[in-house]
């Protein structure tokens, strides 16, 4: 797999915390009248951290535009969900149950598939619990594409943390 972070020029490196990022603009316009348009053109880093950024402000209906219909999705150990509404309301239920969350993503990786490309995606993610404390968790995430949509998501990493 190619390290996509060491090519990209700083401006692409730009921070997701807190505030206003040109990332949050791009994920506040992909909504049209018609719904959400995915933002899959090709691969490269803005196109990833778009995704990202989705999931840190939790807009569980742009983030289920990004899945094929036929989607699958798995987080940690927890069972497979197929298809976009079963992936809406295993993100509904996760997002329910955090005030928030953030991704510092560390490094990201492309690769193929049969079916297009694979995108390894490695983070720290900082998660603020109902309680109000804040947990910070290595987190790995493969993204395999069908076209200029996601087909499977997987999260490998142990949340458990988050809820003790």
């Amino acid at each position: 797999m190619e390290n996509v972070k060491t090519s990209l020029s700083r401006r692409h490196l730009l921070s997701l915390g807190a505030g206003t990022t040109a990332i949050s603009i791009l994920v506040n316009r992909m909504t049209t009248a018609q719904g959400v348009t995915p933002i899959w053109r090709k691969f490269n880093l803005a196109s990833i951290k778009l995704v990202f950024a989705t999931i840190d402000q939790m807009k569980v209906e742009e983030f289920v535009a990004f899945f094929t219909e036929d989607a699958q999705f798995r987080f940690g150990n927890t069972d497979t969900v197929f298809g976009k509404q079963e992936i809406r309301v295993a993100i509904t239920e996760f997002f329910s149950s955090i005030q928030g969350l953030n991704h510092n993503i560390t490094g990201v990786w492309k690769g193929k598939w049969p079916m297009g490309d694979v995108v390894s995606v490695e983070a720290n993610v900082t998660y603020i619990r109902q309680d109000g404390i804040v947990v910070i968790l290595p987190a790995t995430s493969t993204l395999r594409l069908k076209g200029n949509l996601i087909q499977d998501y997987r999260i490998f990493m142990d949340i458990s943390p988050v809820f003790t």
